[in-house]
């Protein structure tokens, strides 16, 4: 829904309030001028009018006098801004990238193109993990028949671009391209799910090693002075950001 309950609610005690209004506004004006295309003070002509604004569609008969032109007017803006506003949510959840496929089981029975970069480790990576979800991408992505599924990396890009394409390959590279090649907005759309289950690097020691305590104070050190965070980001490209998401449309 583009409107939570509470606003639903509170556009329909003011359509109240507004009937009620136009009410004892045109029942006064019926008893001081007559005209044919004057409201008689009914409670169903009232309604007739202020139905005839939420439908955006006007009426025949209207006030004649200055507080139910005033009211009337009151409850036209009101209800142009609401639809506005309403139209504007609409376009804003359409254009809102979807969050439904955020694991890889989710992924691989989803409607998506699945790819990979063409490169020489992708090509046996991927028979390494015997699990369901990496072996149904696998069968995906290398089928037994028919054409395998990997691109070049400015080729995968430009898919990831047109949508509904999932592409797996290192993100450096990657994110590297899009900064290049993507619209702002389409920037929003992207989504990150890790295949390879990576973990942070370690260093392998002897058990009671004398290195031990001197490799922990260095790189106690070096994360301290901020050379491993300059690395990183030297070495590292940051997921593009969505600059324009709520002004996308």
């Amino acid at each position: 829904m583009p409107f939570r309950t509470s606003v639903w609610l509170a556009v329909l005690i003011c359509c109240i309030i507004s009937t009620a209004t136009i009410y004892f506004a045109t029942k006064w004006e019926a008893r001081i001028v007559r005209s044919p295309t004057q409201l008689d003070g009914t409670v169903s002509d009232a309604m007739l009018l202020t139905m005839s604004a939420v439908s955006q569609q006007g009426c025949a008969m209207e006030p004649k006098k200055a507080s139910g032109r005033i009211m009337l007017w009151v409850l036209f803006t009101a209800l142009m801004a609401l639809y506005a506003a309403y139209s504007a949510n609409i376009v804003v959840l359409l254009q809102a990238p979807s969050n439904s496929i955020r694991t890889l089981h989710q992924l691989a029975h989803s409607k998506m193109t699945l790819a990979a970069n063409d490169v020489d480790y992708n090509h046996f990576i991927f028979s390494l993990f015997k699990d369901p979800d990496h072996v149904s991408i696998y069968k995906i992505i290398q089928p037994e028949k028919g054409r395998e599924q990997f691109y070049e990396l400015n080729e995968g890009v430009e898919k990831i671009r047109q949508g509904l394409f999932a592409f797996h390959s290192i993100v450096e590279p990657v994110y590297r391209r899009v900064e290049e090649t993507f619209l702002e907005t389409e920037k929003c759309d992207l989504m990150e799910i890790d295949f390879l289950g990576s973990f942070d690097p370690f260093v392998p020691v002897k058990k009671d090693s004398p290195y031990l305590e001197l490799l922990r104070v260095v790189f106690k050190r070096i994360r301290e002075s901020g050379i491993a965070s300059a690395l990183a980001k030297r070495l590292q490209v940051e997921k593009p950001k969505c600059a324009t998401k709520q002004t996308a449309f």
